[in-house]
């Protein structure tokens, strides 16, 4: 059994020669015999080292394998599923364009996509609710998830354009250098008036049907 190269016993291995001619000798003193005893014990002792060096290294290689086994366990070999074959076209009905990657879908039909998180559609309303529908009807075209406000690229510079015009209604240029930039409150106020108009515009048109119709049934009387 070889014992390692770090093993501290290796540089007295040869220190006791066994080809010594006190073990051949038939005949010895008292000394002699006691250091061939010697001789023999250190003999033996350097060879008890030596194992133990060696099942220290065997010891440290199995625990070292043990370690690693612990880390990564064993698992059957599971067959990984191939990757189905992106479809040429997008899945939504009637379309032909060329799907985006990782979806079936293409860029105008992704919110119809139910695992995308990416997208959002546009908020902008294009026109207000009215007696037999549900609610206002949106823009619903495509935009990141992050924009703010939720509006596509046309309705953001619509948005801008109706902003302007306002602010110039109410005697502010946000564009002139010269004039005071408009505050918080002078664009709320101006908000405000104008939603208030639409509302006043409302009614005023909800109480001219109302006297068209009474109108009308006092004709009919």
């Amino acid at each position: 059994m070889n014992p390692l190269p770090d093993n501290p016993n290796q540089q007295n291995a040869d220190k006791s020669n066994p080809s010594s001619p006190l073990s051949t000798a038939t005949c010895l003193t008292r000394p002699e015999v006691l250091t061939r005893r010697l001789n023999n014990f250190r003999r033996l002792s350097n060879i008890y080292k030596d194992e133990y060096w060696h099942l220290m290294a065997e010891l440290r290689n199995a625990h070292s394998e043990y370690v690693a086994i612990g880390l990564n366990p064993f698992q059957d070999e599971v067959e990984e599923p191939q990757p189905q074959p992106e479809p040429a076209v997008c899945a939504f009905e009637g379309c032909q364009t060329r799907p985006m990657p990782l979806t079936p879908f293409c860029f105008a039909h992704i919110l119809s996509d139910p695992r995308q998180v990416l997208y959002k559609p546009c908020e902008f309303v294009i026109a207000s609710a009215q007696a037999g529908h549900a609610g206002s009807v949106t823009c619903r075209k495509p935009i990141l998830s992050t924009r703010v406000p939720a509006y596509c690229d046309v309705h953001m510079q619509l948005g801008q354009m109706h902003l302007t015009r306002a602010l110039q209604g109410a005697g502010l240029n946000i564009f002139s250098a010269s004039q005071v930039q408009p505050q918080l409150h002078h664009l709320i106020a101006e908000f405000v008036r104008q939603i208030q108009a639409k509302r006043r515009k409302v009614r005023t048109e909800e109480k001219c049907k109302s006297v068209v119709k009474k109108e009308d049934g006092t004709a009919e009387g």
